[in-house]
């Protein structure tokens, strides 16, 4: 998983994924089963960024990416 605040907007593919970053230690058939669907996935804790923060970011990836899903 890559760290979705981490991220260049640009650094992106066709297909993103973003989750929980506790989905994989909670929930591992849910993540292996996304996985299969794409490698491209984000992760991002709600209980550590705020919201505004990870908002404005998808923004910005989706404007200047080249995001398909």
């Amino acid at each position: 998983m890559k760290d979705l605040l981490k991220t260049n907007c640009f650094d992106i593919q066709e297909t993103m994924i973003i989750v929980g970053s506790c989905l994989e230690s909670m929930q591992p058939k849910a993540y292996k089963e996304l996985k299969q669907i794409s490698s491209n996935i984000y992760d991002v804790c709600l209980e550590k960024e705020h919201l505004n923060m990870v908002v404005t970011k998808i923004i910005g990836m989706v404007a200047r990416g080249k995001i398909r899903n």
